[in-house]
């Protein structure tokens, strides 16, 4: 892998916002109802797919020019300030027929006041893209834990003082906030007014696709909390929401950071596709093989772990838990993809076949919802399976890789963690053994893995870490 240093502070400006953010949701968790939480899950989808319009993938496309000019960067400020600022007036003037839709009291003042989050994260987009164009992932790292420690402070004392729902809301406002500035005092950005429509127009087919992709994909991603608030309630989604955080925490969030540091790296190497599928494969084994596990860990005890992060009232989260961090496996894999293929640049193909598996997981999950909403989850599960190995097809034919071996290679990646899963059921379902000799025996499977299977694989965990640390 190249430029490890990077990855490692990509990894940490990932996980060390969202671990404060956890340690924050604990505390929140016992004075913000699950109610509450279900209010901002309903709402995420329609956010993130704001958020999405607000950058319109034009950050990526600033990143994937050899050169980029003052005027590029101003163009794309002001056009990012001018939808942000749509995008807020439609959000204000809807949200009381969003409230209505939804049928939660009180949601229309929420989106009034969350809304302010995309002025703000417009003005910081054109100085967040020049640092990762940098590969400046130390600095993102920086203003990423400055924000959300200062925005997780504020927002446990508004909840200790009663604010429920409104201490979630302030936590988005002061954390994009806290990161906008700083962003711009680390890339040393000065906001101009000059536009060109040139450039808007040379950076917009890329920024397009790419747009489509995250949009479609977002609303996939979301559907199952706004599913499952509308036709069940809003207090299951809360359960819901909160196990899709954990797996976002996790899965999504790992593959999300790599994928962030690998795009401007690989982009590079594009015109070299032998250096490219090297660097991929490296890329994917490297993250893939250490995480499953982890991620199987989380699965295996997901009815303690909740009890032990939010208590027992947030027990039900369990069970969707346990089976969204098997999800979490091939959501991994198929980000991990997605960023090799954004590298490309083949981002028009992309948007095809991405158009194509969220229609037939779509089907699915609403199959499941009418024959049982109880095993929505499960159907989520066989649409993460599926989206996964349409994106390993379209990276082998883009690749010009046998997608037979391709298939081969990631299922070989998968099938240690699924083993230890399975044995883990078995013994769990047929033999009532107390909690520490379950713990002893995953031990006992985690350590062989890790320091005998990965070994015959070629990968030393520890020789890994410290490739991480050399300056």
């Amino acid at each position: 892998m190249q430029n490890k240093k990077a990855y490692l502070w990509g990894l940490l400006s990932r996980f060390a916002p969202q671990a404060i953010y956890l340690l924050t949701t604990l505390i929140l968790a016992r004075f913000v109802t699950p109610d509450a939480f279900g209010t901002i899950g309903v709402l995420a989808v329609i956010f993130t797919v704001a958020n999405i319009l607000l950058d319109s993938g034009l950050g990526g496309s600033l990143i994937k020019e050899k050169t980029i000019s003052d005027i590029d960067c101003s163009s794309i400020g002001l056009f990012n300030i001018v939808v942000s600022l749509t995008i807020y007036l439609i959000l204000f003037f809807t949200s009381t027929y969003i409230q209505d839709y939804f049928n939660i009291e009180g949601l229309a003042n929420v989106i009034r006041i969350i809304s302010i989050v995309f002025p703000i994260t417009a003005i910081g987009i054109v100085p967040l893209t020049l640092l990762k164009r940098n590969l400046q992932f130390d600095k993102i790292f920086i203003s990423s834990i400055s924000g959300v420690t200062l925005a997780s402070i504020i927002a446990i004392i508004i909840a200790v003082l009663g604010g429920d729902v409104y201490a979630l809301v302030t936590y988005q406002i002061i954390v994009n906030l806290v990161n906008v500035v700083l962003n711009f005092v680390f890339s040393k950005y000065k906001i101009s007014v000059k536009f060109s429509y040139s450039s808007l127009k040379r950076l917009i087919p890329f920024g397009f696709f790419t747009s489509v992709v995250s949009i479609v994909d977002t609303i996939y991603e979301n559907i199952m909390t706004m599913l499952t608030g509308k036709f069940l309630n809003v207090q299951t989604a809360g359960y819901l929401y909160q196990a899709k955080r954990l797996e976002e925490t996790t899965s999504t969030s790992a593959a999300m950071a790599v994928g962030i540091v690998a795009f401007p790296i690989l982009t590079k190497l594009k015109d070299d596709l032998c250096v490219f599928r090297t660097e991929c494969t490296k890329t994917l084994d490297a993250i893939s093989l250490i995480a499953f596990p982890l991620l199987i860990i989380v699965s295996i005890f997901s009815e303690e772990i909740i009890i032990l992060l939010f208590g027992k009232q947030w027990v039900l989260s369990a069970s969707y838990l346990k089976v969204l961090m098997i999800c979490g496996i091939f959501i991994m894999t198929e980000q991990l993809i997605l960023s090799f293929i954004k590298s490309l640049g083949k981002v028009d193909r992309l948007m095809y076949f991405t158009l194509v598996k969220r229609i037939i997981g779509l089907f699915i999950l609403l199959a499941t919802l009418l024959l049982n909403a109880n095993l929505l989850v499960y159907g989520y599960l066989v649409t993460t399976v599926i989206g996964c190995a349409v994106n390993v097809l379209l990276y082998s034919i883009l690749t010009k890789q046998h997608t037979y071996k391709v298939y081969g290679h990631i299922l070989n990646n998968m099938l240690p963690s699924f083993f230890i899963f399975i044995i883990c059921q078995i013994i769990d379902t047929y033999f009532c053994v107390e909690l520490y000799i379950r713990i002893f025996i995953v031990a006992i499977f985690m350590c062989t893995y890790y320091m005998l299977y990965l070994r015959v694989r070629g990968i030393n965990v520890l020789n890994i870490v410290k490739s991480f640390l050399e300056k």
